[in-house]
């Protein structure tokens, strides 16, 4: 039986795919 991992905390995603930005840059 194959078993689904649980995916990971939205938190977590968008911890690792957070991509800094300037509020100044367009």
């Amino acid at each position: 039986m194959t078993v689904p991992q649980p995916r990971p905390p939205h938190w977590v995603v968008n911890r690792k795919s957070r991509i800094p930005r300037n509020p100044s840059s367009p």
